[in-house]
């Protein structure tokens, strides 16, 4: 099941799970942007863990990204 709400200038999605024993796991995560900066995913996983992938648009040719989970990717976005 995943539901998605609009809270404001912010996305937030809640996705929940069964497992074969029928237990209900459940992850919030959300998504948003303010000027060139975005939040194009952050969330809080069932099993305390966290992810959180951002982006910045330096120039319209230009993006850095920033990824992290159990490690952390940070990325450039070159378009020509």
């Amino acid at each position: 099941l995943k539901a998605k709400k609009a809270a404001g200038p912010v996305t937030v999605t809640i996705e929940t799970e069964q497992d074969k024993s029928g237990s209900l796991t459940s992850k919030v995560g959300t998504k948003f942007s303010y000027a060139k900066f975005n939040v194009d995913k952050g969330q809080f996983k069932p099993d305390g863990g966290k992810v959180l992938e951002t982006s910045l648009a330096v120039s319209p040719d230009l993006k850095l990204s920033f990824k992290t989970s159990k490690g952390a990717d940070l990325g450039f976005d070159y378009k020509k």
